[in-house]
């Protein structure tokens, strides 16, 4: 897995902002033919399915989308009770594998600690001619951890992360091309969006939470996996 690592100056005040964050990737051996064909095929039953809804902090009931922008007609509006891994394929049970061997390498690349239990949530965007993914992140509260997406089928498109600490006045983006088959692996906080999408063939992705504590798993008991 090859490791992007983006580390601050050294403070000289107090008040001086600090970060630290690390973006991995690594290409997967995985039937991507066989998996465009499942994934689109299982996207009609996904949007037959409810939306998602949410309160957000004024207490105003929401459309639920990830802030991706991609509205009510898109699978992302139904990520929250969507189990991409719940999905017995043979391209799925391989994506499950390489991902746990991808998360440890992961952690040991960056020297910190495998938790003994993992979990992850899967879940499918698709993106068609003129669309694009909005500036968003997935958690910030005390239990977040990684998060971490999968391309399935892309033609000319990028993935931008954005320096969390610098995103206003002049954003530092750290823009990394989409391939098929290419796994990347980030912190949850990291703010992404991706470029617009130019081509009559569907992008494909696959995004993923994974976390450490049991009492995010019991928000979406349906939707999460043990991956360790």
């Amino acid at each position: 897995m090859k490791i992007h690592t983006n580390i601050s100056d050294s403070p000289q005040t107090p008040y001086a902002p600090k970060w630290n964050f690390s973006i991995g990737s690594e290409i997967l051996p995985i039937n991507l033919e066989k998996l465009s064909k499942t994934c689109l095929e299982k996207e009609k039953e996904i949007l037959k399915t409810p939306v998602e809804y949410f309160t957000d902090l004024n207490g105003n009931k929401k459309l639920f989308d990830g802030f991706t922008g991609l509205g009510k007609n898109s699978t992302t509006s139904r990520s929250p009770s969507t189990s991409v891994f719940g999905w017995d394929t043979p391209e799925i049970n391989s994506l499950k594998k390489n991902i746990r061997r991808c998360v440890i390498d992961y952690n040991r690349k960056l020297k910190n600690t495998i938790p003994e239990q993992l979990w992850v949530h899967c879940w499918v965007n698709v993106l068609r001619f003129g669309q694009k993914i909005k500036p968003h992140l997935h958690a910030v509260r005390g239990y977040s951890y990684l998060s971490a997406h999968f391309t399935v089928q892309c033609n000319n498109t990028s993935t931008c992360f954005i320096n969390p600490v610098n995103v206003f006045n002049d954003p530092e983006i750290i823009e990394r091309k989409n391939e098929a088959g290419k796994l990347t692996i980030f912190p949850s906080y990291l703010p992404h969006y991706t470029t617009r999408h130019y081509s009559f063939k569907p992008r494909i992705t696959l995004a993923m939470d994974i976390t450490c504590v049991d009492n995010q798993v019991l928000d979406y008991p349906e939707g999460f996996w043990i991956l360790l």
